[in-house]
């Protein structure tokens, strides 16, 4: 089960076939929002969510509007760190393509809908996703061994997680490694080799 997953799915058009995926996704655990193409209400979506899904319905390529406002509602999601999936009939992608060519980028599921291939998408972009969060690294600074080493396995799930004892080994350590986040013991001894 994938009860801690947020999807989003964005569509511009509601209909039986976006609430038969929005069920399946429920049935296989995950937390699932349906949301019209409000830029204002994706972005204020954003931080909590972990996927979004943009269907794209029939009638997508005969609406100017929709096709000038994908592109920045696709900014908005992955400027906030986050990662798409686009469903949409295959015979109109070379024409959504055509005018929005950005949209290259991101994986395509063809409807009608497999939901075992949306599934597989699903969980790669997910997989994308902790990789990327998994890259960021924090330096712990504490002269207490057992509780760095404590805080170290909480946070070694997510990130590239180093710790040093002192404020020379700190130094030296960050002279060479960039870190994303230091979490430094404010009552450290003084060191005095």
């Amino acid at each position: 089960m994938n009860m801690e997953k947020k999807i989003v799915i964005v569509t511009y058009q509601f209909s039986v076939v976006v609430k038969g995926i929005e069920k399946e996704l429920k049935n296989e655990g995950y937390e699932v929002e349906l949301i019209d193409n409000d830029l204002e209400g994706i972005q204020s979506r954003v931080p909590e969510t972990d996927l979004f899904l943009l269907y794209l319905s029939d009638n997508f390529v005969d609406h100017s509007e929709y096709m000038k406002g994908v592109l920045k509602i696709c900014d908005t999601i992955t400027s906030g760190g986050k990662r798409i999936i686009i469903i949409g009939a295959e015979n109109s992608k070379d024409s959504i393509l055509y005018e929005v060519p950005q949209l290259i980028d991101y994986p395509w599921v063809y409807r009608p809908v497999d939901m075992h291939e949306l599934r597989h998408e699903i969980n790669k972009e997910t997989k994308l996703m902790k990789d990327a969060q998994r890259q960021k690294k924090v330096l712990i600074v504490d002269d207490d061994p057992l509780y760095a080493k404590m805080v170290q396995e909480w946070l070694s799930e997510e990130y590239a997680v180093d710790v040093v004892n002192d404020g020379m080994q700190t130094i030296t350590y960050l002279l060479s490694n960039p870190v994303d986040l230091v979490l430094l013991d404010y009552e450290m001894p003084v060191d005095m080799h």
